[in-house]
């Protein structure tokens, strides 16, 4: 019995699909799942897959927020961010 890596980029729907095609094809164990922030932390995934997803190496980026940004986010207008061209097509900020 061989056991081979897959690493998969995408999202929780994606993967949870994937996930019970590997369970119809009895191939549960034959993979070592390298799983994205996308789907690898998902209830979604993991519900009903757990003999599937068991031992999946999770790689999750570290995301710190910056002090200020969303208060400095939140308050940009038209008016006060005209050096961003692509600003103008969210009037809803």
């Amino acid at each position: 019995h061989i056991t081979k890596s897959a690493i998969i980029f995408g999202s929780d729907q994606e993967v949870a699909g994937v996930m019970r095609a590997v369970r119809r094809s009895n191939a549960t164990g034959s993979f070592s799942w390298i799983g994205s922030d996308g789907w690898s932390a998902r209830s979604l995934v993991s519900d009903g897959n757990e003999a599937e997803v068991e031992g999946t190496l999770s790689v999750q980026p570290q995301a710190n927020p910056v002090r200020g940004f969303e208060e400095y986010f939140l308050n940009l207008t038209v008016e006060s961010n005209r050096r961003n061209p692509w600003f103008v097509g969210y009037p809803s900020l």
